[in-house]
């Protein structure tokens, strides 16, 4: 079986049945969409040959942010099946993203241009805000602007929460 590395965008469909045999290789992806968007129907990038199923309405139930724009298509969170294949992956850009500790790490996608990190930077307040909040307020993705985050704070920039806090983040005051 080979893994997908990028994912490729099939078209949109109004109704489940009609993604039926559309998607061929790992990693092809169609969205079933009536006014907005409903559910990723995702052939399973590990090459299992499972259709991933990934719901995309709040109105159904928990569900997965997805965001296509210019520079690809991402999904958030993580999509991690806990039983047969047990595929775990990040899809940012069109790119697929392996979460195993056994893979080598391609890192490239963590890297955020400075323009982003201002933009960030500037939302940052002396009050803890959550990633999610800021990629919303600053029309980011949430993986953009956690890895945004992550960077202002290895260059002192921000500071991040703990416990309670995971995941927000405050600017730090300057001396």
């Amino acid at each position: 079986m080979t893994r997908a590395i990028r994912v490729s965008y099939r078209g949109t469909v109004s109704f489940r049945r009609e993604a039926f045999g559309l998607n061929q290789n790992p990693g092809d992806y169609l969205v079933v969409e009536r006014g907005w968007p409903l559910l990723l129907v995702m052939r399973c990038p590990c090459g299992c040959g499972d259709d991933l199923l990934i719901n995309l309405d709040k109105r159904a139930g928990p569900a997965w942010r997805f965001y296509q724009r210019q520079s690809g298509s991402t999904l958030y969170p993580s999509y991690w099946r806990t039983s047969a294949c047990r595929s775990h992956f990040i899809l940012w850009n069109d790119k697929i993203y392996w979460c195993s500790h056994t893979d080598q790490e391609d890192e490239s996608y963590r890297e955020i241009d400075r323009g982003v990190e201002q933009n960030i930077l500037h939302a940052l307040t002396n009050d803890y805000i959550h990633y999610i909040d800021l990629a919303d307020k600053c029309g980011l993705t949430p993986w953009e602007a956690l890895q945004a985050c992550r960077q202002l704070e290895q260059k002192g920039l921000c500071g991040s929460g703990t416990k309670d806090l995971k995941g927000y983040f405050k600017q730090n005051k300057l001396t």
